[in-house]
């Protein structure tokens, strides 16, 4: 998504509601407001450590989103991301020498797009390793103005807040 984002980590206050039904609780609300469900998306993160203890770069992580479907990010443990062309998937393969991919910290998200106005909704249930037990749920809610405003992060706040 393009423009400004806001990640909600969602976690149910009162104890009593599954982290499932709350979220089904807000795409309901956001479908009462008017919210058109727009398609799925899926996400994927696998993550490299090194085996060697000079490496400049001890580890990295290789994430994948339908949102960018020819592109892929790569985010390293010193804090530089890198946007390469999906090939580059591939070419972490070829590292296995210097580079061990660690199956049981692969990240992996499904999710339901909404739209609404000039606001992008994404509800995302997470998945870790080869578990098909659910780890956690995201919402990210993304402003795309069609015009330009001074402050967009005031209106992304006030709109999560209706959530």
């Amino acid at each position: 998504m393009s423009g400004v984002s806001c990640v909600l980590l969602l976690s149910p206050l009162d104890g009593k509601t599954s982290g499932s039904q709350l979220l089904e609780n807000l795409m309901r609300k956001v479908e009462l407001l008017g919210a058109v469900r727009t398609g799925r998306m899926h996400i994927e993160s696998a993550f490299y450590m090194s085996g060697s203890a000079k490496a400049h770069c001890k580890n990295f992580q290789i994430m994948t989103s339908t949102e960018f479907p020819a592109s892929c990010f790569v985010l390293t443990d010193n804090g530089t991301m890198l946007v390469a062309d999906l090939a580059f998937r591939e070419f972490a393969g070829y590292l296995k020498a210097s580079y061990q991919r660690k199956k049981k910290l692969q990240v992996e998200g499904k999710g339901i797009k909404y739209k609404i106005g000039d606001f992008a909704i994404n509800f995302v249930t997470l998945f870790m390793g080869q578990s098909a037990a659910v780890k956690g749920y995201l919402v990210e809610v993304d402003i795309q103005l069609c015009f330009n405003i001074f402050l967009p992060e005031v209106s992304l706040r006030n709109a999560v807040e209706l959530l």
